[in-house]
């Protein structure tokens, strides 16, 4: 993987989650006269290698891996927000992170946790990482249009940054050993006075009727990015070992290098876009859900949500690529979703889970 694809963009959690654009959706919009405050929490994770319930687990059984890409994909979010009226202030902290492999990284992987790795075999290695860990603080404004039943929103947040990490390694087993090159910016092993960096990013919303029955929507974040990372560390090195020990975080822990060099740096980069659209059906009191979201790939979902009464709504939606079955409640003070690929949480390889609090005052 070549020098110059590293830092293009970082990963950064997403501002607004799946349950807040299927309720924006289902729900005619309301801009409280009164003090509200809330509380968020989301994780998320994703792969398509080993079940999440075994990826803590030091030794599994042997594994064979028979796609060409592997990925592991993971976020989380937690804040608290102040609205009234049109406004919003939220200030919170997340996290995400990104690991693909082709088919030799993903089998590498497998065979260290298990124990099994044979030398004599050919591992043809070629995996990267994106990590970043940061603080964030969002003044959010609201302009409603078409008779307050539709809005824009418009989101500027600020970041501090205190961990960027991006790097690809590329290389096979020969001769007992695994040999191969490591290209890592990180800011790991640096000061904190040094590794902390700013970025300023605009989201932008829309949730529009486009008659009784239908509406409309579209989500795009990370519209505008920018993030001035300070000061971070590149390593470029010559790796060689016969010692396979996966790292907690997904990566190989404590590479050795035959060779190579450490210098700092400085980096101004972009945070991935993340764009979604979405409409509902009206069909007597309940809604068909339609939305398509595009990070890596598009992803799509179909859903359906129906009132228990004039307070609360219950909505259930499954989306493909890759799939989940997703099951939320919105009420006047919780918001809760709960999102899994399969039943058995033994099997399970992708799951999600996102709850808000409101307090009115």
């Amino acid at each position: 993987m070549r020098e110059d694809l590293l830092c293009q963009t970082v990963q950064i959690p997403p501002s607004w989650t799946v349950a807040e654009q299927v309720i924006g959706l289902l729900n005619d919009p309301e801009l409280p006269n009164d003090w509200q405050l809330k509380t968020r929490a989301s994780i998320y994770a994703s792969n398509n290698v080993l079940p999440l319930k075994l990826g803590d687990d030091e030794e599994l059984p042997t594994t064979r891996f028979n796609a060409n890409h592997a990925f592991y994909a993971t976020h989380s979010l937690k804040d608290l927000a102040l609205t009234r009226g049109r406004w919003t202030l939220r200030y919170g902290y997340g996290k995400a992170d990104l690991y693909q492999g082709n088919r030799g990284a993903a089998q590498l992987f497998l065979d260290s946790k298990s124990g099994s790795i044979d030398w004599s075999k050919d591992y043809d290695v070629n995996a990267s990482l994106k990590r970043t860990r940061l603080y964030r603080l969002t003044v959010e404004h609201v302009i409603p249009f078409k008779h307050g039943k539709g809005q824009i929103s418009l989101a500027l947040h600020w970041l501090r940054v205190h961990r960027l990490q991006e790097g690809t390694l590329a290389g096979q087993t020969q001769s007992g050993q695994f040999q191969g090159d490591l290209i890592l910016l990180t800011t790991r092993g640096l000061p904190r006075h040094k590794i902390r960096s700013n970025g300023l990013v605009l989201d932008v919303a829309a949730v529009v009727p486009i008659n009784e029955r239908i509406k409309f929507g579209l989500w795009g974040e990370n519209v505008f990015s920018r993030i001035w990372q300070r000061t971070i560390q590149k390593i470029t090195a010559k790796v060689a070992t016969n010692i396979i020990e996966p790292d907690p975080d997904g990566f190989l822990h404590a590479v050795p290098f035959l060779q190579g060099r450490i210098e700092q740096t400085s980096l101004k980069v972009k945070a991935k876009q993340i764009w979604t659209i979405g409409a509902a059906f009206q069909q007597d009191r309940s809604k068909w859900i339609l939305i398509f979201i595009r990070e890596r790939d598009w992803q799509v979902g179909v859903g359906y949500g129906f009132p228990i009464d004039h307070k609360k709504r219950v909505w259930v939606m499954i989306s493909e690529h890759p799939r989940f079955l997703q099951v939320g409640i919105d009420t006047t003070q919780l918001q809760l979703m709960v999102s899994i690929d399969k039943l058995n949480a033994s099997t399970s390889k992708r799951a999600m889970m996102v709850a808000r609090w409101l307090w009115s005052f």
